[in-house]
């Protein structure tokens, strides 16, 4: 009760509503929580690639699940690694490809990808070994080398990885995932290329067919490495440097089970 005997309606007065966020302030408290997060020599979100005052803004989910991978970067291991950048190339390229890519070819890019993951390539090369078995010893040998190359090329790079850190294109990018570029393994697993490991060993030991199969065996392992720049997962040089990685992998290899020499038919 107030003075002349009305009730007050201090508490029934209507209650400001709450100021719906914006897509701006969402991004500006993702990058709060990052810096809370993320210690400062790991902050990727003040260098995209996108030029400044060109970013397009991500949506709420594509905000949490940059924030997790930057929170990947500081679980990731102490010891001591050897930090590799992308080249100036690397960034345009990624910068082109951001811009202009569309849901539909990453998704396509993203199943055929699975062509060199080490899970299939692995499957594929022990049912060729075991198929082998009961065949001639030329092919008994070629199944030999090309399981124990298999092997070797899915092995090295995730030993080279515990040596090596570079952040992948797809945490440098906001653009890109509005475009339908996913992300893709360990923010900092992008040098060497696995999958071009896997292809370029692979493709190195095709040498040895005809030349109508060795150029089906080297277009398709073009096609394959191809979609992890498309898909952001890699820079360029990553998948350069796996490719030749594999190639002189599987060469170190032959002089083990000798592979493709001369008059090896048994």
């Amino acid at each position: 009760m107030i003075g002349n005997g009305m009730p007050s309606n201090h508490n029934n007065a209507p209650r400001p509503k709450p100021m719906a966020l914006s897509s701006i302030d969402l991004s500006l408290a993702s990058n709060a929580s990052v810096r809370r997060t993320v210690p400062r020599r790991e902050r990727f979100s003040r260098r995209l690639i996108e030029r400044p005052g060109r970013l397009a803004l991500l949506s709420n989910r594509s905000f949490t699940e940059i924030a997790a991978g930057h929170k990947d970067i500081c679980e990731r291991r102490q010891s001591m690694t050897i930090r590799v950048h992308p080249l100036s190339a690397d960034i345009e390229l990624a910068r082109a490809i951001a811009r202009h890519t569309r849901p539909l070819p990453e998704r396509i890019s993203g199943a055929l990808t699975w062509g060199a993951d080490e899970h299939i390539l692995t499957a594929v090369a022990v049912g060729w070994w075991l198929w082998c078995r009961a065949k001639p010893l030329p092919q008994r040998h070629a199944s030999d080398h090309v399981l124990l190359t298999t092997l070797a090329s899915v092995l090295l790079p995730h030993l080279l990885k515990t040596h090596f850190d570079q952040v992948r294109p797809d945490r440098r990018t906001v653009r890109g995932h509005l475009h339908g570029i996913p992300l893709s393994g360990r923010a900092l697993d992008a040098f060497p290329s696995g999958h071009a490991v896997h292809v370029g060993a692979l493709a190195s030991a095709a040498a040895v067919l005809s030349p109508a199969k060795r150029n089906l065996a080297w277009g398709l392992g073009a096609v394959l490495v191809s979609t992890r720049v498309f898909l952001l997962a890699h820079w360029a040089s990553d998948v350069l440097a796996g490719l030749a990685i594999g190639v002189a992998l599987e060469r170190v290899i032959r002089r083990l089970t000798g592979f493709g020499r001369q008059g090896r038919s048994g």
